[in-house]
């Protein structure tokens, strides 16, 4: 090998082990620091649900629109958070359902959960009704069958004794 020929393959192998070390580095810094979930479910006993505490971009497979989804510390979809025990003067509904129920692909603000919390609370606010407030749990997960749905209700919902139930689903 003349002496160009080596220094030229020296320096594309020095290259692409550069390269490769870059991108190595790289996809360990965005696994550890920005992490994606190919789902945002973990296992349970009744199949999967959602993984707490998680937010994510999520775009439909025909990459039409780009929706950001979010999960408060129990799973349920948005930031809000509920105590346990009711607030006095609120009424309390929980949504559950399938993608129908979660809103899948839907940004956080026209999901049906979130424009009814709106609505009520304007009503509520200017009328004599016996509730001053309400809250609205969002809890459908995508791909929930009805056995599933009971199984987060009794496991997840109950616990925040919702006066209204719906449940929204495909079929």
């Amino acid at each position: 090998m003349s002496g160009r020929r080596r220094t030229i393959f020296i320096n594309l192998t020095v290259l692409c082990a550069s390269l490769l070390l870059s991108l190595l580095l790289a996809e360990a810094i965005f696994y550890r620091y920005l992490p994606q979930p190919t789902y945002a479910v973990k296992l349970c006993l009744w199949g999967f649900e959602h993984i707490p505490n998680i937010s994510f971009k999520h775009t439909t497979e025909s990459k039409i629109t780009l929706s950001y989804i979010q999960y408060n510390s129990r799973g349920f979809r948005g930031t809000d958070e509920y105590t346990v025990a009711k607030p006095e003067g609120t009424l309390r509904v929980a949504i559950l359902g399938d993608s129908y129920g979660e809103g899948a692909e839907v940004d956080y603000d026209y999901l049906h959960g979130t424009v009814l919390k709106k609505m009520l609370n304007t009503y509520l606010v200017t009328s004599d009704a016996r509730y001053r407030r309400a809250e609205v749990i969002k809890a459908g997960v995508y791909a929930y069958d009805s056995c599933q749905e009971l199984r987060l209700f009794e496991t997840r919902v109950l616990e925040f004794r919702p006066d209204v139930v719906f449940l929204i689903c495909i079929g």
